[in-house]
């Protein structure tokens, strides 16, 4: 049995440890991994690292509601949008 979705705060996180990611990704190749980080720089490097989705702390808690939902439902990942942030999506809600 393998976790559907894994969340992961990047302050608890350095980015030597960032290959965890990696790891957990060869193991469960179809759980999602949501990493919530104060930067895109941070957030880009989870991804790099093997996160799917990377979330800017400071979102409205539907966001991440949101997000966890319909990481759990099959077909509704959007694997052309895995960052929500405010930089990129002109700071909509």
């Amino acid at each position: 049995m393998h976790p559907e979705l894994i969340l992961v705060d990047a302050a608890i996180i350095d980015e030597a440890n960032w290959s965890a990611l990696s790891n957990i990704k060869a193991v469960c190749p179809k759980t999602k991994i949501l990493v919530l980080t104060d930067n895109d720089e941070q957030g880009q490097a989870a991804r790099e690292a093997g996160a799917d989705y990377y979330l800017l702390k400071g979102f409205p808690a539907a966001e991440l509601v949101h997000l966890i939902e319909t990481s759990l439902i099959p077909d509704t990942w959007d694997e052309n949008d895995l960052s929500i942030n405010k930089s990129e999506k002109g700071n909509e809600p």
